[in-house]
């Protein structure tokens, strides 16, 4: 709890995909190309910025899971049988859809929590710890954005 995971790919499990129903030709097509969703120029910059600040960040796949209860011990082993690093109830959805966009990306997510089934406490989860979780990576994801688009501009990467 407390690092980041730069997305390295992503699943979306039992989420609605935000590119179902009528399809608007003038933002793309609805059907793309995900072989590399995430750019690998950037991840290797954010990469770069959190080792060169101290930042405790890694690569990963995510998961998103429907929510908005915390997943489940049997849910933990299954997304890791696939291949799942970190599990989410948010982003992967808003990335399908900026990939539509034919937008460059990448995603960071901060971790929070253990998963569910360690039981490294004996303390259930709460929303509030993780909440304060997010509120104390603050700091260090404010970094990594601001030196990601200072850096980015510096070698051309943005457009």
């Amino acid at each position: 709890p407390g690092s980041f995971m730069v997305f390295s790919d992503q699943i979306a499990f039992l989420v609605k995909s935000p590119l179902i129903g009528n399809n608007l030709e003038s933002i793309g097509n609805r059907f793309v190309d995900t072989t590399d969703m995430f750019d690998k120029d950037f991840r290797r910059l954010l990469l770069k910025i959190g080792k060169e600040n101290d930042i405790d960040i890694n690569e990963g796949v995510y998961i998103q899971a429907a929510g908005p209860q915390y997943e489940t011990v049997a849910e933990m082993r299954a997304f890791k049988l696939w291949g799942a690093d970190a599990v989410g109830m948010s982003t992967a959805c808003e990335c399908n859809a900026a990939l539509q966009l034919s937008m460059k990306m990448a995603a960071i997510s901060c971790i929070t929590n253990y998963e569910s089934g360690l039981n490294l406490t004996s303390e259930p989860l709460t929303h509030s710890q993780v909440q304060l979780m997010g509120q104390k990576a603050n700091q260090a994801l404010e970094i990594l954005i601001k030196q990601f688009v200072k850096q980015a501009k510096e070698v051309n990467l943005l457009d």
